[in-house]
């Protein structure tokens, strides 16, 4: 109960990669070669899955291991499995500026073009409602997954941003009523819409809009601590090392006061 229901969702997929006579072991029967041998064959065919699966029996063995339902957890002599990430696909800036634009264009894009400039989840924005809107401030305490509203899973996603000068979000409503009452199916639509008149033919997600926020904030001169909180991380790791990308103008920005730095001046 105390997990999320995606992580729940997750952890239920990932398990049923498991085979049967596996699942059939007793806890004291467990052993690191078997627990082994099933996270390699997991992985052999999906690694992603395997990672998602050895994470999830680690948890629930240490948990045993607490309730003293046996006497030390087999796992932890198991090496973990390793995948190589998919390449995140992300909106360069100039695509950025096309995308906003196109967002002004259709019917509903105020909230594409919020969740661009703001850095919001789809989750997030899908959940906003007037009542977190003070003045020019959102406070971000809830999201919507699905058609039910629930809490934000961790302290540091519960934050408050300001709303920038001229950014739309339409006409105030009642306070218990949905800035945007669309549908996930819904709201993946207008951004393929919008990635349709901007001319974009990457395969750029709902959530992959996050990136280019942080990496413009970074651009702008933002300190990464303020775009931490901006994304709602709680960990900086998390900013700098996955959602902040490097603009290829800033580094020959760079790599050019560098040669002009060690370079011998010239003598006339």
């Amino acid at each position: 109960p105390c997990r999320a229901a995606n992580t729940v969702k997750a952890d239920k997929y990932a398990f049923a990669h498991f085979d049967a006579p596996f699942l059939e072991i007793e806890l004291q029967h467990l052993d690191p070669p078997t627990i082994q041998r099933m996270i390699y064959k997991i992985a052999s065919r999906a690694p992603r899955q395997a990672e998602l699966a050895f994470a999830g029996l680690r948890a629930a063995l240490k948990r045993a291991e607490a309730l003293r339902m046996i006497d030390r957890t087999p796992i932890t002599l198991c090496d973990a499995p390793s995948h190589e990430k998919k390449e995140i696909c992300y909106l360069l800036p100039d695509e950025a500026r096309r995308y906003l634009a196109a967002c002004r264009q259709i019917e509903g894009g105020e909230i594409l073009e919020m969740m661009l400039c703001l850095g919001l989840r789809r989750g997030e924005a899908r959940g906003l409602r007037w009542q977190d809107v003070d003045g020019d401030v959102l406070h971000i305490r809830h999201q919507r997954q699905g058609d039910n509203l629930v809490t934000l899973k961790s302290r540091a996603s519960r934050r408050d941003i300001p709303i920038p000068e001229g950014l739309n979000i339409g006409e105030r409503g009642e306070d218990d009523a949905f800035l945007f009452p669309y549908s996930e199916t819904e709201l993946r639509r207008r951004h393929q819409k919008a990635m349709e008149l901007a001319k974009i033919e990457k395969c750029v997600t709902l959530h992959g809009l996050r990136h280019p926020c942080a990496t413009l904030a970074v651009i702008s001169g933002s300190q990464m601590l303020t775009v931490q909180h901006l994304l709602g991380h709680a960990h900086l790791s998390t900013t700098s090392d996955i959602y902040c990308h490097i603009d290829r103008r800033e580094l020959t920005h760079t790599t050019a006061a560098i040669f002009v730095s060690v370079s011998p001046r010239m003598v006339c």
